[in-house]
């Protein structure tokens, strides 16, 4: 796994060869994260400030810069120890950022098959009219699932005092509750495109190909949390 990107750096005034030794520490972090919770690009940036000041504090009773270096990362820990006290805060932000996702997409996506099936449709198209209430047992899960999700991993979080688990079990059933609602709305626009039962309205192309999008998202941050669960890579010899 490739090193984060810092959106800012603090170099001080350390040599080329010292801040090596920080980039090399901070990438071989990044490559023991879980692919479900990747490490941030702030937390990185942090962190690397964090180790060049502290670098640059030994740097008077080391013998160099680069000896320096090595003893802060050194006092910082063992990559495996921090990116395991990393993952909870990371899988906690990975659901919020889905919890959200979902949160505005699934009205709009609502929306649009809702007119297509009810505002614009022909009255020979009344067969349509059902695909809506046929994601309704989705609905009823996925749409608490995903309040809990925004508000377990937001600031409510500080006084409501959720589980660490909390966010992340949510928003796994929130992203299967709305992946099992596209697919039902995609299979069933297959299945009556395949009958003489015209189609509501153009709609219906745009509804399918956003309930498609949101599909492929769901499928590939649930595939992301199934790799989070695999255990740390280990250091190499």
């Amino acid at each position: 796994m490739p090193g984060p990107r810092l959106s800012a750096r603090h170099d001080g005034d350390l040599d080329a060869r010292a801040l090596e030794v920080i980039d090399a520490y901070l990438a071989d972090l990044a490559s023991r994260m879980p692919g479900g919770a990747p490490l941030a690009a702030d937390i990185a940036a942090e962190m690397r400030s964090d180790l060049v000041e502290a670098t640059e504090a030994l740097v008077p009773v080391a013998s160099d810069p680069f000896a320096a270096a090595r003893a802060a990362t050194a006092e910082f820990g063992s990559v495996d120890a921090l990116a395991a006290a990393l993952q909870p805060e990371l899988e906690v932000r990975r659901a919020r950022r889905i919890g959200l996702a979902l949160l505005i997409t699934g009205p709009l996506i609502g929306a649009c098959w809702l007119a297509s099936v009810f505002l614009f449709a022909a009255p020979p198209a009344t067969a349509w009219r059902w695909l809506p209430v046929a994601v309704v047992p989705a609905l009823l899960i996925g749409a608490p699932a995903t309040a809990i999700t925004v508000v377990s991993s937001g600031r409510l979080a500080r006084w409501l005092r959720p589980s660490a688990t909390l966010p992340g079990s949510a928003v796994t059933v929130a992203g299967v509750a709305a992946g099992v609602g596209d697919f039902v709305l995609l299979a069933g626009t297959a299945a009556l495109l395949l009958t003489p039962v015209p189609a509501p309205s153009p709609l219906v192309a745009i509804a399918a190909a956003a309930s498609l999008a949101r599909l492929i998202f769901v499928t590939s941050a649930t595939r992301r949390a199934l790799e989070r669960r695999k255990p740390f890579a280990s250091p190499s010899a």
